[in-house]
């Protein structure tokens, strides 16, 4: 009895003693009593501000292991946590200044984003945290000092603590060691203490577990890479909080698009110019398929809702045609009709959830990088989006500005596609386009373009302080406004500036575009013919309209004020001539008309040009009067002189109106007269002396030749050359008739002959005995007794 009690006594203790202790609150009090835990001095170190480690986590209860990296950044305030499951990857990225964090699987490419509580676990498993976390946690408990202990061969620190967390209903036993001395460990100093092993002992709904964490690998000083606490490029994780907003894009830009293609490995260009205000695009680009071997250039009138497209090389044109829905940059509203997108739109940046992702490097330049998702609508899915900005003290220079935070490349990845098209961005300029790139004059023939000359008199100020580009743009825009054209129909502008006070502008005026598309919007202006345009422009020029333009200086404005308006005719302009010798006709070219009349001149002659094929004609300059002085009344008058002219210009000037350029023929000179002396006696005063006392001129010192007048032709331009040239041959001809050089020729003739004779006589009469083998051709003939 005795022996069966002790064992019944022996067997209700170890059934006591294996049962676990539950408490009222949760506690799994057979794993320690959280409430009844004191602190033994010295407290636990700290952890460095930002650390990489690397933990190796053994699951006594299954043998498991699991492998992480742990990374803390304690300057920007997030942390990832980069796991290794069964094959699995999972990385957990923790923001502790938006209290948020995102938890990332790689083999479905899903994110789900949660709020930050003071521990986050993976799968509830206690040891599936960031070491931050944790050891805040740790620290945050009554921690004792247990004195050291010897760990994989190393004397460390030992502390201790139990905790109970009531979300996870989890008890647990956690202790730390810390090398105590040097522990050879990469990338730590010798001298530093750091995190040797975590064990945890405890039970989760009181189920227990028994998990070691052995570290690996521990550096208090990283060189952070950025990028490895990001989730992968072209992941959206929705709900996530963005820590800054967008960059801002211009309203009007102008860039170049490296788009490469990583599907089909192909690199194409492209060149866009977006003027928002003035609602006109432009792009060029060239397909890389092969099929178009020349480059093409679209330009898009959102004014008038239509489109050009032109060969650059070719300088040829298609046919115009009205823009639709589908078509680039067209956007379209509630209503069905048209409109030019916005600068956002075209970027994907409106109606865009927008989430900033952190910083990377393309292309050797730190960027910071936006993520955003976008519902394309012609292909019903979802699209994902990455800006990339470069960072604030990197500077882009290019156009008129220097700018920081440009856009430097852009992504996209179409619906679930693993790859994006990349268009790396080249000379963003965040300034309006230039008015001289939206260039459409090979669409219209030359019967629908005039060339126009306007002059416009400089006021007040220094136009040379005046940017050219900025003049030419502002004096397009007042002009086109002010004569109620949409923007193109004035193109290829210039500007010529003659000295400070004149300034001529030479552009095209352009027909009217030859359809509108009724569904755009804001309507199309009403459309107006090339020729009541330009009679139009002419009252608004002569109406003299006024300019003010700012200076590059910051001086007082420069002000300019329209005076006239010249429609410049190239039929008027310029002929095509034979190419024939001529010494006394002049191919001349009807001048322009001009405000201000030339004295005409009675002295001199014109030059002797000789009209070449292709070549403009030109009228030679009038000659001046000479100037004479006017002296005093108390000093005899002088004598006036008319100065002999050149040699060349002694015949009088004589205007033609031949219409456009026809040979003109100078009469034959008079006999000139002495220029009359012009004399001054005391007390009167000297009359004044004018250009016009010299009606006369003084004698050539060369003979002028015989000219006659010839009326003005009706067919050819050059009629009448052949005919001045005949008349200069015969004035030029020699005093030897035909019939005496062929009576001197003849003579010649028979001399010859005569010498020749002689010389063979006297050859017979002295070669003498010559031997048969010297003998030659003219020895066999001579023999011959038959001939001679």
């Amino acid at each position: 009895m005795i022996i069966i009690r002790t064992l019944l006594v022996s067997l209700f203790i170890i059934i006591v003693s294996t049962v676990p202790t539950y408490g009222d609150n949760g506690i799994d009090y057979g794993v320690c009593d959280p409430l009844n835990v004191g602190t033994k001095l010295p407290p636990p170190p700290a952890l460095s501000t930002a650390y990489q480690t690397k933990i190796e986590w053994k699951w006594i209860n299954t043998g498991t292991t699991t492998g992480i990296v742990d990374i803390y950044d304690g300057i920007r305030s997030t942390g990832s946590l980069d796991m290794f499951i069964e094959d699995q990857e999972v990385k957990m990225l923790f923001d502790y200044k938006e209290n948020q964090h995102i938890t990332y699987k790689k083999s479905d490419r899903s994110c789900a984003v949660k709020g930050l509580r003071i521990l986050e676990l993976y799968q509830d498993k206690m040891w599936l945290t960031s070491l931050h976390s944790l050891y805040t946690v740790f620290k945050s408990t009554s921690v004792s000092y247990m004195g050291e202990a010897v760990v994989r061969s190393t004397n460390t620190s030992w502390f201790q603590t139990c905790l109970y967390l009531y979300e996870f209903n989890t008890t647990a036993q956690m202790n730390i060691y810390f090398s105590a001395y040097s522990l050879d460990m990469m990338f730590s100093r010798p001298d530093e203490t750091i995190p040797v092993r975590i064990e945890i002992m405890g039970s989760k709904s009181f189920k227990p577990f028994h998990v070691v964490g052995d570290f690996t690998e521990f550096n208090p000083s990283p060189v952070l890479d950025e990028t490895v606490m990001q989730v992968p490029p072209g992941t959206f994780c929705k709900g996530r909080l963005s820590r800054r907003p967008l960059n801002i894009f211009p309203e009007s830009f102008s860039l170049v698009f490296e788009r490469v293609d990583l599907d089909f490995s192909k690199i194409t260009y492209e060149k866009i110019w977006f003027d928002a205000k003035k609602k006109i695009i432009r792009r060029d680009y060239k397909e890389a398929t092969g099929s178009d071997p020349d480059p093409s250039s679209e330009v898009f009138d959102f004014n008038l809702g239509i489109q050009y497209k032109i060969d650059p090389y070719m300088g040829s044109c298609e046919p115009v045609r009205a823009l639709d829905q589908g078509d680039l940059f067209v956007a379209r509203n509630k209503d069905n009709t048209l409109r030019m997108m916005t600068s956002l739109e075209y970027f994907h940046a409106q109606n865009t959830n927008v989430q900033y992702v952190g910083s990377r490097k393309t292309r050797g330049v730190e960027c910071d990088i936006w993520v955003g998702q976008y519902l394309d609508d012609e292909a019903s899915m979802n699209f994902t989006i990455e800006w990339y900005f470069t960072k604030d003290h990197w500077v882009e220079a290019v156009g008129g500005v220097i700018q920081p935070a440009s856009l430097y490349r852009m992504d996209i990845w179409e619906g679930r596609t693993t790859r994006p098209i990349i268009r790396n961005v080249l000379q963003f300029n965040s300034e309006a386009p230039l008015q001289e790139v939206f260039d459409i004059t090979p669409c219209f023939p030359s019967t629908g373009k005039d060339r126009l000359l306007i002059h416009f008199a400089v006021l007040e100020g220094h136009v040379s302080t005046v940017s050219n580009m900025y003049l030419k743009d502002l004096l397009h825009t007042t002009i086109v406004s002010n004569a109620f054209l949409p923007p193109l129909r004035i193109s290829k502008v210039s500007v010529q500036l003659l000295g400070e006070t004149d300034l001529y502008l030479d552009a095209f005026l352009l027909d009217s575009a030859p359809l509108v598309n009724p569904s755009i919007v804001p309507p199309p202006p009403p459309r107006h013919s090339l020729r009541a345009s330009y009679e139009f422009l002419t009252g608004t020029i002569k109406g003299k309209l006024k300019v003010s333009v700012n200076t590059t200086l910051g001086n007082a404005p420069v002000v300019l004020e329209s005076r006239d308006l010249i429609k410049i005719d190239y039929r008027s302009e310029f002929t095509t001539t034979p190419l024939t010798p001529t010494t006394a006709t002049l191919t001349a070219t009807p001048r322009l008309k001009s405000t201000s009349t030339v004295p005409s001149t009675t002295y001199g002659t014109p030059r002797s040009i000789a009209p070449l094929t292709n070549k403009p004609c030109e009228c030679p300059p009038p000659l001046a009067c000479p100037t004479t002085k006017t002296i005093a009344p108390s000093s005899p008058c002088p004598t006036v002189k008319c100065p002999p002219p050149p040699v060349t210009q002694g015949c009088t000037t004589q205007k033609t109106s031949c219409p456009p350029c026809t040979t003109v023929t100078c009469p034959a000179c008079s006999t000139p007269a002495p220029c009359p002396i012009v004399t001054q006696t005391s007390p009167k005063p000297c009359p004044p002396v004018s250009r016009r006392l010299c009606s006369t001129v003084l004698p050539s010192t060369k003979k002028c030749p015989q000219i006659q007048q010839t009326p003005c032709p009706t067919s050819s331009p050059v009629q009448g050359v052949s005919d001045a040239s005949k008349q200069n041959s015969n004035d030029k001809s020699g005093g030897l008739s035909g019939g005496t050089v062929a009576a001197i020729a003849i003579l010649m003739l028979l001399v010859g002959c005569m010498l020749g004779v002689i010389v063979i006589i006297q050859y017979k009469k002295r070669r003498g005995s010559v031997p048969s083998d010297r003998r030659n051709i003219l020895d066999r003939y001579l023999d011959n007794e038959d001939i001679y």
